[in-house]
């Protein structure tokens, strides 16, 4: 079985209203919104699929970081990737606040509840921070715009 997933989070009220693009926003719990990066939003601002953990960059990409930095005006937000197939994947995040980065990229296992506990996500008794928000949900970030629109 497999699990995408490339997305910017943050907490309510962070993003900007509107957001560019009129990116799609998805409340989940911990008053957290995740803004998936679905195929159509990927193609229509050129950025491509997972290029941390699917491309192998160790740099994001220019349309990435432009966006990041629109994003991020208001405070804190994180770039996420995930892709995991049969079991074993990878994680990916960086974290931006008020225009800049304020980490260098992290690529590894469990890098995405790194960036949640920074976000202010809190693990529950029977989950992980990634678990506690409903990341695992959809399998697929096209899924987040379909079953939350």
């Amino acid at each position: 079985m497999s699990y995408t997933l490339q997305a910017f989070i943050a907490k309510t009220g962070v993003f900007p209203s509107p957001t560019p693009h009129d990116l799609h926003q998805v409340r989940l719990p911990q008053d957290m919104v995740l803004i998936p990066l679905d195929t159509d939003q990927r193609l229509k601002l050129d950025i491509e699929f997972c290029p941390l953990t699917d491309g192998g960059a160790t740099e994001l990409p220019a349309p990435l970081i432009i966006l990041a930095s629109k994003l991020s005006q208001n405070g804190h937000i994180a770039y996420i990737e995930a892709e995991i197939f049969g079991g074993t994947g990878i994680q990916a995040s960086q974290q931006f606040s008020h225009g800049k980065a304020i980490t260098t990229i992290t690529i590894e296992i469990n890098a995405i509840n790194v960036a949640l506990k920074s976000l202010g996500v809190s693990q529950t008794n029977t989950s992980e921070e990634f678990d506690a928000i409903g990341l695992g949900i959809h399998r697929d970030t096209d899924q987040w715009i379909k079953g939350h629109s």
